[in-house]
């Protein structure tokens, strides 16, 4: 099984959302790297078929999960307008999962397979530094919004600092582009989970994985619902919001950073959705809706509100074990740890960063299930001793 194929899949990640490369196929956009995808994976099974082990997992069978639930309530639901929800949120993420898992055999295919996804990022990041040097704020750049964009640069980022690759003069400027590329983005959330990265990585290192992510789920679910359920404190006058709106959308460069008003203006729109979220969550509360676009927002900007209307209480149950067990098996890692706390620091920050722009749409989903494959890659190479 040539894991050159899985090389190639990671280096069109960055380019997913480039109009040049998409095309529609039954009121589905597809692009290049979902094409490819398919190809990988029928390599890979066929692969498995003849002589490859697999070693199918929990985190395997909460993937399945995932994706029978949330696509049997889609089914049941009438909103087929959102069949491109599905597609990329769910389907094209969980099929992700498999083939990173199968086609990472090897520590070295591990890193080269991330080389092959910082080259590509290099290119999108000159791009981006050009677009807002001539701009004066963030945009969207080759079709990436900002929140992808910072999503996209977040794994390089974290995997040069964790396994300190600047430093070599050639190490240290593609980390300073990647770095650019980032800050391009003006995201709050993933400026804020970067400082924070050297006392997650710590506490990994020093075994409380598990323990990290059941309190990261227990206490995002209790503030999400509070911020939900107190979201009348928070409500202003029509002409102080109108003011608000019109300076957030003028507000696109390092005032979203700087400035207290945008966190407010933030934390009032947040609290609108989840609110309105809560309500809907109630009326159907065991198996939600289906996946769908709403009818007043795009996305409810909370990856435990969408779980929550989705999918009701059961979705939301299968969607956080996945996350939970990807934790806890971490614990069987003894020898790649560094390359597992790369892993772990991507999915844990894109998950909490989802908490206030949402997991079923963007990018978010499709990084999570890639390095949650990766992880249960390392998995298998740990146990097996084939480094």
């Amino acid at each position: 099984m040539s894991h050159n194929l899985i090389l190639f899949l990671i280096f069109l990640l960055p380019f997913y959302k480039y109009s040049f490369l998409t095309f529609e196929i039954f009121s589905i956009d597809v692009n290049l790297y979902c094409m490819f995808l398919f190809l990988t994976t029928l390599g890979g099974v066929f692969s498995i078929l003849k002589s490859i082990k697999y070693n199918f997992s929990f985190t395997d069978i909460s993937v399945i999960l995932i994706c029978f639930f949330f696509f049997v309530s889609f089914m049941l639901t009438q909103n087929r307008g959102a069949s491109h929800l599905v597609f990329h949120s769910i389907i094209v993420p969980a099929i992700s999962y498999f083939s990173f898992k199968m086609y990472v055999r090897s520590r070295e295919i591990f890193h080269r397979a991330m080389r092959f996804y910082i080259t590509s990022l290099l290119i999108v990041a000159v791009v981006a530094v050009l677009v807002v040097f001539r701009t004066g704020m963030r945009t969207i750049v080759m079709g990436i919004n900002p929140i992808d964009l910072a999503t996209l640069f977040f794994p390089a980022i974290v995997y040069y600092f964790v396994m300190k690759k600047w430093s070599n003069v050639v190490g240290m400027s593609q980390f300073v582009v990647l770095i650019a590329g980032f800050v391009t983005a003006f995201a709050r959330g993933f400026t804020f989970l970067l400082v924070m990265a050297p006392i997650m990585r710590f506490l990994l290192n020093r075994g409380y994985s598990r323990l990290i992510m059941s309190w990261i789920l227990l206490l995002s679910l209790l503030l999400v619902l509070l911020l939900a359920g107190s979201f009348s404190l928070l409500v202003v006058s029509p002409v102080e919001r109108v003011a608000m709106q019109q300076n957030n959308e003028e507000g696109q460069s390092v005032e979203r950073l700087t400035s207290s008003y945008y966190y407010r203006y933030t934390l009032l729109t947040r609290g609108a959705h989840f609110h309105e979220g809560l309500q809907k969550f109630l009326k159907k509360p065991v198996f939600g809706y289906g996946i769908e676009y709403g009818e007043k927002y795009a996305t409810w900007h909370c990856a435990i509100i969408e779980m929550l209307v989705f999918g009701g209480i059961l979705g939301y149950i299968v969607y956080t074990s996945f996350f939970y067990i990807i934790f806890a098996r971490s614990k069987l890692i003894q020898i790649v740890k560094r390359e597992s706390t790369v892993c772990l620091l991507v999915i844990v920050s894109v998950y909490l960063n989802s908490l206030m722009n949402g997991i079923m749409h963007g990018l978010a989903p499709l990084v999570i299930f890639i390095f949650a494959g990766m992880h249960e890659a390392l998995i298998r190479i740990d146990t097996s001793k084939s480094i």
